[in-house]
């Protein structure tokens, strides 16, 4: 490796880059979850050998330790593990990909100032170059990948980085599938250890099908051997010949009417034993309304059934948590909830102290109340004025509600504790309180008069800005006190509506008079709405209002401005049938308009443009179109707007560079009536114009810049206020911008927002010159002369060899507007059938012009730069052309003032 290496410069990929992506994503579709990770850094192998890059780190999000930890990582042999790397270490670098930005630079120095600590990090491990893409499943950023450079600097064009993006998404969808994968095996493998400790036998039958599928605990239920082919009819034999009708009326009514069924029975094994079962399950619907489908469960209930205590069989069927305690405080009785929510087996818990059931904590208490129920026992529950727990086999607390009831047995006097865990009851009392305050919250800072009414049709509530409308305090308009406010002429019918819809339970809207606070009544729309709890428990009413006074005045003006109209209908009729005339001639002009802007051509540069286009137009993504002037990059955007979601509505064009910077943000946003001097009606912008549509931007880089915050918003947020208004404007509109400008130039020279160069910079599109794609210039050509030549009614059957050679070799400064004005200029003198055309004396390379050595040596540079398309560095570069290293080639052109229009 030599002392100072030579910067490496991205070459233009051909078709097997393309080829390279298909292969990873074809690969990365069916991939089994297990095989990712090892995927993923063959992956990074392969593009880091294609494209000569020194390494690649993959990096995913730990939420827990809120940093980027590496998982996946390839380098050249001898380099540092990237593993080693900690975020901690790169917080600029960090922080940006957490926001979901993409970080690039192809030399240290161009890291900005607050990135100090990175630069560091990132000359210690000896990086270059680099370039870290955000790994994105939908809004959320799961993780980074970066491609780096430790060999020598090098430049990520905007070519490059698209490419590399589509690895980055491939690579975080698939990490998506994986993690996926891992949380659907963990939730199937909590469904099979649920089903194992309910002791559920498992079945399922497919009504077309003959056979039943079942699991091996149902097999054991019916003594069968695990893995016997169970038929409906071997199923019946099995079934005692008692319940053999109630079960097959039963498994035949589900298998009419989808329905959800319960059947006990016993049944009889092989060597003759009984027991009684549970069959819980239900049926499902096919397409002809019968059902097509049954599954259930099998549960073992034989000791239930066969004990002859109605007691016990009472307190295992009930759902709650039941225990019998005798006077020794020891429990001698629990059913099946107590396991459940204990944790214990019933058999560990007979003959043991109820303490066991209480914290270590409470015991004294426990004792105590023990002793004073005992000689007087009575019915009672523990809950609403002690926080009660009961602790579990493992020491974990919950809250608890504790019923006591006294019974007398021959065994002697007993308790009968029944025993709730209300753990989600208390998290859900939080939470309605959280949501209590979330909504206060909410309704405080909302922009409208909020209200709230309890069950007794009184007000609880008011916000703040319905108090400050008023002039009032809370407890002023509690209860009924708010009606004090509204006019007397509007007070009865008010509250008539009020409670009309408070009995019924509906919606309402009422329109009635409010005092403000300064005295004035204003004209409000109410609008109440019912709530209910999730059980459908009714809770009262919540309102909003809004002030309409000024609708209220706009109506009466729309009533008087009505009759102007009926007046101007009449002026209308006579006019319609010559708009209609108009019509016609306006239809044809812009049928021949958009015939005329049809893109053309079929070299590799222009198709690439193109397929760009297809790409970007179905989302609603912001896309930059970088040009020189006459390019056609408005005609990429029209494209790109007919291939959209809204290509039936009109694209609404601005050029920034035409209008004066005083009018500009009339133009883009609109105004009030009197916002200026001159301002005598209201007018709406081209963004509230184009809602719902496209605008078009043209000349971006010429928006003056204290306008770029505001377009910046927009953009953003998708609002904005028009001038001489305090009223927000919420638009969904597509933005196209088109500049031929250098942005980034001036961005450096503070002519042009950062922020808003990488929100307009999210899918750059490049429209080359004329002279990047010469082999279009003859189908450009034919494409003007006939569409020219038809206009003028002429016919041109050839064109001059010398004349097309000419037009090839020329460089078209002025690209496809030039060369169509020059192929106008020349139909116009040319009559015969025969197209000739003879290129200005000034725009031959060839010819010779006297000047200074200074002069010669500026034009010389000049045609190379032309001929390169304006790249100094790398193969076929100007300064390989010229034998100039690019740094020398660069100070020529600066003392020569050479820049690139």
């Amino acid at each position: 490796m030599s002392a100072h290496p030579r910067p490496v410069t991205y070459v233009e990929p051909n078709l097997w880059f393309e080829r390279l992506i298909s292969d990873l994503s074809k690969r990365f579709i069916d991939l089994d979850p297990g095989q990712i990770d090892g995927e993923i850094e063959a992956a990074q192998k392969l593009t880091c050998e294609v494209l000569g890059l020194d390494r690649s780190t993959l990096g995913q999000w730990d939420e827990g330790n809120k940093t980027f930890v590496v998982t996946h990582s390839w380098g050249l042999p001898g380099l540092e593990p990237a593993r080693k790397v900690k975020s901690q270490d790169l917080p600029w670098f960090t922080s940006k990909i957490a926001r979901g930005e993409v970080v690039r630079f192809a030399r240290l120095c161009d890291l900005p100032e607050e990135a100090a600590q990175d630069k560091e990090t990132l000359r210690r491990l000896g990086q270059k170059s680099n370039i870290t893409f955000p790994l994105r499943v939908g809004k959320h950023v799961i993780g980074g990948l970066a491609f780096g450079m430790l060999r020598a600097e090098r430049e990520w064009p905007d070519q490059l980085v698209g490419r590399l993006r589509l690895i980055a998404d491939i690579f975080a969808n698939a990490l998506a599938r994986k993690s996926s994968a891992e949380v659907l095996a963990e939730s199937q493998e909590r469904m099979r250890l649920a089903v194992e400790s309910a002791n559920l036998g498992l079945w399922s039958w497919n009504l077309r099908e003959e056979k039943i599928w079942t699991s091996e605990r149902f097999s054991s239920l019916f003594g069968l051997p695990h893995g016997a082919q169970l038929t409906f009819e071997r199923f019946l034999d099995a079934v005692h010949p008692d319940d053999r009708d109630n079960v097959h009326s039963s498994i035949a009514a589900a298998a009419l009417l989808p329905m959800e069924f319960r059947v006990d029975f016993r049944v009889v094994h092989p060597d003759g034993a009984v027991r009684w079962v549970v069959n819980r399950g239900r049926s499902d619907a096919s397409p002809a309304g019968n059902s097509a489908r049954m599954s259930g469960s099998i549960l073992d209930i034989t000791e239930r059934k066969l004990s002859s205590d109605r007691f016990r069989i009472a307190v295992e069927a009930c759902p709650t948590a039941m225990i019998t305690v005798d006077g020794y405080g020891k429990i001698v009785l629990a059913n099946s909830q107590v396991e459940k929510i204990f944790d214990y087996q019933r058999e560990e818990l007979i003959g043991q102290s109820v303490d066991i059931l209480v914290p270590e904590r409470f015991h004294g208490d426990h004792i105590l109340h023990h002793a004073q129920f005992a000689p007087h026992p009575r019915a009672r529950s523990i809950c609403a004025d002690r926080d009660l727990y009961g602790v579990r086999k493992d020491g974990s607390e919950f809250r608890i509600e504790i019923g006591f009831s006294p019974i007398q047995t021959d065994e002697g006097n007993l308790v009968l504790c029944a025993i709730t865990d209300i753990t989600d009851r208390v998290r859900a009392m939080e939470a309605i309180s959280d949501r209590e305050k979330l909504f206060r919250t909410v309704a405080n800072s909302a922009p409208v008069l909020i209200w709230m009414s309890g069950l007794d049709k009184g007000c609880t509530f008011f916000n703040e800005r319905w108090l400050k409308f008023t002039g009032r305090k809370m407890e002023e308009e509690l209860g009924q006190g708010w009606a004090s406010g509204v006019h007397p002429d509007d007070l009865n019918r008010c509250l008539e509506g009020y409670n009309a819809a408070f009995d019924s339970r509906e919606e309402f809207e009422l329109n009635y008079r409010l005092r403000r606070a300064d005295g004035e009544f204003r004209w409000i729309v109410d609008r109440g709405v019912p709530c209910f709890e999730s059980d459908g428990a009714f809770r009262g009413y919540v309102g909003s209002c809004i002030d309409i006074s000024d609708w209220k005045e706009s109506e009466r003006a729309l009533i008087d401005a009505n009759e102007q109209l009926l007046e101007a209908n009449q002026r209308i009729g006579k006019m319609k049938e010559l708009l209609e005339h108009e019509n016609v001639y306006l239809q044809k002009e812009i049928t021949v308009e958009r015939n005329h802007h049809e893109v053309v051509g079929r070299s590799e540069p222009i198709r690439r443009v193109l397929m760009k286009a297809e790409q970007v137009a179905p989302t609603n993504t912001a896309v930059l179109l970088l040009g020189e002037t006459g390019t056609g990059k408005e005609l990429v955007a029209r494209a790109i707007h007919r291939s959209s979601k809204r290509g039936g509505r009109l694209m609404v064009k601005v050029n920034c560079a035409a209008l004066p910077a005083s009018l500009v943000e009339n133009e883009l946003f609109g105004r009030e009536k009197g916002a200026y001097t001159g301002a005598l009606t209201r007018e709406i912008g081209r963004f509230e114009l184009a809602n719902e549509s496209t605008i078009f931007l043209d000349e971006i880089g010429e928006l003056p810049l204290e306008l770029q915050a505001k377009l910046l918003r927009v953009l953003q947020e998708g609002e904005f206020e028009r001038l001489g208004s305090s009223r927000t404007m919420h638009v969904n509109v597509r933005v196209i911008a088109a500049t031929s400008r250098d942005l980034e130039a001036a961005m450096r020279e503070g002519k042009f927002r950062e922020d808003l160069y990488y929100r307009l910079n999210v899918f750059p599109i490049r429209i080359p010159p004329l002279r990047e794609r010469r082999e279009d210039i003859p189908l450009l050509t034919w494409h003007f002369l006939r569409d020219l030549g038809g206009r003028m009614g002429r016919e041109i059957e050839s064109v001059r060899a010398t004349t097309m050679t000419a037009f090839q070799n020329y460089t078209w400064p002025g690209n496809v507007r030039e060369l169509r004005n020059v192929i106008e200029r020349h139909l116009i003198t040319n009559q015969g059938p025969a197209f000739e055309a003879e290129l200005p004396e000034a725009i031959h390379t060839s010819a010779f012009v006297e000047g200074t050595a200074e002069e010669s040596e500026r034009r010389h540079i000049l045609h190379v730069l032309e001929r390169t398309g304006w790249r100094v560095r790398g193969q076929g570069g100007a300064g390989e052309i010229l034998g100039l290293k690019p740094t020398t080639l660069e100070s020529r052109m600066k003392k020569l003032g050479i820049v690139r229009q």
